[in-house]
């Protein structure tokens, strides 16, 4: 190559990486990687191919597969990658790529991009040291921090046979017996786990490229083998029957025919019987039908904690509106926002904080001004007619915090709702002779399970006070007080118990939710003998998952999905991911 050649070749890989068209290599690491690529420990992972995929080891069909796996590791519609091949005589040749999924393109497409990519790039080969030479202002390094050797031998997927220190260099090696791929890694960043986990899916991507007709859409293309797909229908839980028609407030009534006299409530001040708080929630009831509150209603309640609370939810979903919870130590502005957003048709509050609801007077029931009328509405249950809720309709509404944006209300109808209770029932698990201390705020969809739950089952809660929530030492002598068999709260909430000295007992239930549960805290949760449950959901969907907690030291997991829902992992277009790999949880 005489010189003017060579700094034509230099100057073309220039333009190219000052243009972008060479973006750099995104590898997922799992630890970041030391700056030192000198020193770097390496570690090899081989997986053997069938046979019948030797023909697919064309450089093509491994740079279209490998671009394919790379975008969808990063989130992104482009890959970048290197090509490594040896040259005789001299050093390895390095050709830093890019490929773009174009929306829409199918597999010929992409087979024809890749080749014209490696084509054109090895018109300006250059030699490791030249293409670093070429580059000054850009460290070669990082387009080749994953490389494709495309020599037909063991040699080039070491790390040791020359060119740059790649985080993952991977080769095809056609053996006597069948192909092999091998993988070279830096294992300062990246698990084993991780790789056989690539490995694995560029695999189903090479046999998926060589099988697929021309037109097949790129984006559909599976790289979960049909062995990962067989285990992944098996981590969801087959159907289970539970009263689909009904509505959340007929179970507490059922409840209620079965068991009138048996305590069910209470507060600091209060203590209700089924019958009591089914009396009190029926008055409600009344008193929000007269103000024309039905079915498709939507009612706001923002109380102070405590038993009236529990019976006007009651009443409202008996009503047949749902109810979108107000908690009162919500800033003014979001209580607002949140009242005009749902379209309450009615808020029942306390005098205290009717002033913050742009509502007719007729509109409120304001419980502290109104006592009498509440108090002299009919005992008696509504009947269930065309203006009571049906399974389809809203049993509550909560919205999500806005911590990306504006504040969304997700609508829980009767249906999830009833679903949540039962599946919740069964695992983590309630029965008859629990005492539930529920410390969780309205606002949060959590609320719904300790309140109503209990009240399901025939067992009693207790509406810890808003203080008595954010204080350890006072919420460990509640729950010592009321005989505490189980409690849902956020890690935080159970690291400050710990540390005012509370500890668990055999037959206790914890519920961890709302924030990830350290394994630190998880370890002091069960330290006493009780059985610790990691729950897992949005609040677009509620609970979604649950884990037993098991040796916190080896991981916190999120468990499987509840009853009668699934879980899956799947990509941009909706292909379900290979175990092991990071991608986004959809909830059905």
């Amino acid at each position: 190559m005489d010189k003017q050649d060579a700094g034509a070749r230099a100057a073309w890989w220039r333009a190219r990486v000052r243009s972008g068209s060479l973006p750099p290599c995104d590898l997922p690491l799992d630890r970041a990687a030391s700056p030192d690529r000198s020193t770097l420990r390496r570690a090899r992972v081989q997986v053997p191919l069938d046979a019948v995929l030797a023909p697919a080891l064309r450089p093509d069909i491994l740079t279209a597969a490998l671009a394919v796996l790379l975008a969808r590791l990063g989130g992104s519609a482009e890959a970048g990658f290197a090509l490594l091949r040896s040259a005789t005589p001299g050093e390895p040749v390095v050709l830093p790529l890019a490929l773009r999924l174009a929306p829409g393109r199918g597999v010929a497409q992409l087979l024809d991009a890749a080749a014209a990519a490696i084509a054109e790039a090895e018109a300006q080969a250059r030699g490791w040291t030249a293409l670093q030479a070429a580059l000054p202002d850009q460290d070669p390094a990082a387009l080749a921090r994953v490389l494709l050797v495309v020599d037909a031998n063991a040699r080039g997927a070491e790390a040791g046979a020359g060119g740059p220190v790649a985080d993952l260099r991977i080769g095809a090696v056609r053996g006597e017996a069948a192909p092999v791929l091998l993988a070279d890694f830096n294992a300062g960043a990246l698990d084993e786990s991780s790789v056989r986990a690539w490995l694995g899916a560029l695999v189903v991507l090479l046999a998926s490229i060589r099988s697929a007709a021309p037109g097949a859409p790129v984006a559909k293309l599976p790289w979960a083998g049909e062995s990962e797909l067989r285990r992944l229908r098996a981590l969801q839980p087959a159907a289970s029957a539970y009263p689909r028609d009904a509505a959340a407030h007929e179970l507490f009534e059922s409840q209620v025919d079965r068991t009138p006299d048996r305590p069910a409530t209470a507060d600091a001040a209060t203590r209700w019987t089924y019958a009591q708080l089914e009396v009190r929630a029926n008055q409600y009831a009344h008193v929000l039908r007269a103000r024309g509150v039905a079915r498709g209603s939507r009612v706001g309640i923002s109380l102070e904690r405590g038993v009236e609370m529990l019976a006007a939810l009651l009443g409202t979903m008996k009503a047949g509106a749902g109810y979108g919870p107000l908690d009162p130590a919500v800033p003014p502005e979001r209580l607002a926002f949140m009242a005009q957003d749902a379209s309450l048709a009615a808020v029942v509050t306390q005098a205290a904080f009717a002033e913050r609801f742009a509502l007719p007077a007729e509109r409120l029931v304001i419980v502290d001004a109104t006592a009498d009328e509440v108090s002299a509405a009919p005992a008696a249950r509504l009947p269930r007619d065309s203006r009571s809720a049906g399974p389809l309709d809203d049993a509550f509404v909560v919205y999500t915090s806005g911590s990306t944006g504006r504040p969304k209300g997700v609508r829980i109808h009767h249906r999830s709702a009833v679903n949540f209770l039962a599946s919740i029932e069964r695992e983590p698990g309630i029965a008859a002779d629990d005492v539930v201390v529920a410390v969780t705020t309205l606002s949060f969809d959590m609320h719904f399970y300790e309140l109503v739950l209990p009240l399901v089952v025939g067992a009693r809660n207790y509406v810890a006070t808003r203080d008595e929530a954010r204080d350890g030492r006072a919420l460990a002598r509640r729950l010592a007080e009321e005989g505490g068999t189980f409690l849902q709260t956020t890690p935080a909430t159970w690291r400050m118990l710990v540390e005012a000295g509370w500890q668990s007992r055999p037959g206790f239930t914890m519920v961890s939710a709302g924030e990830p549960l350290p394994a630190a805290g998880a370890t002091a949760m069960i330290a006493g003998g009780g059985v610790a449950w990691n729950g897992y959901g949005p609040s677009e969907t509620g609970y979604a998952t649950f884990w037993r907690v098991a040796e916190p030291a080896n991981g916190i997991l999120i468990g499987h999905p509840i009853a009668n829902s699934s879980v899956w992992v799947l990509d941009a277009a909706g292909n379900p991911s290979p175990v092991g790999i990071r991608d986004e949880l959809y909830i059905c």
